[in-house]
């Protein structure tokens, strides 16, 4: 699976890189990179001018992509890029004060609830899980469909 981290504060950037590592211990077949604004400096992340395009260019090219931002920022920026829940990456955000993982975007098919459960549970966070499939504890259809891996119609 192919992560994304995006930031646009130099505290962010650095909670990121310290998430990777821990993810790279107990996630060893991911690719995982940072993005950070090159204003900040922050070493050993991929450093870009403008959040705004090169998240409209890397939008598809990732699995999944992980927001340490307020969600307000997240929404209008990838507003435009989404597509179908069958296609779409799996979108979570994160809060600089490393309290809370939010599933937002492609809960069941693009994997997100899944992801923030697993990311909860390495770097000690809460999972914010709005599904309700999954809050009142039962299976979705599209998730019965992906377990059998066949084709739903949306």
């Amino acid at each position: 699976m192919k992560l994304a981290f995006w930031t646009v504060t130099k505290g962010a950037g650095n909670i990121a890189k310290e998430f990777k590592e821990k993810l790279k211990e107990h996630l060893k077949d991911y690719d995982i990179d940072v993005f950070t604004l090159r204003k900040y400096d922050v070493e050993n992340t991929i450093q870009i001018e403008d959040f705004t395009t090169n998240i409209n260019e890397k939008f598809s090219q990732y699995d999944g992509h992980i927001f340490i931002m307020a969600s307000g920022i997240v929404i209008r920026k990838i507003a435009s890029l989404i597509g179908t829940k069958d296609k779409d990456p799996a979108v979570l955000l994160i809060d600089e004060g490393k309290h809370f993982v939010i599933s937002l975007l492609s809960g069941h098919l693009g994997g997100a609830n899944e992801l923030a459960y697993s990311l909860a549970n390495i770097l000690k966070l809460v999972p914010v899980i709005t599904t309700s499939s999954d809050v009142t504890g039962k299976i979705a259809v599209d998730t019965i469909s992906q377990k059998l891996m066949q084709s739903l119609k949306i």
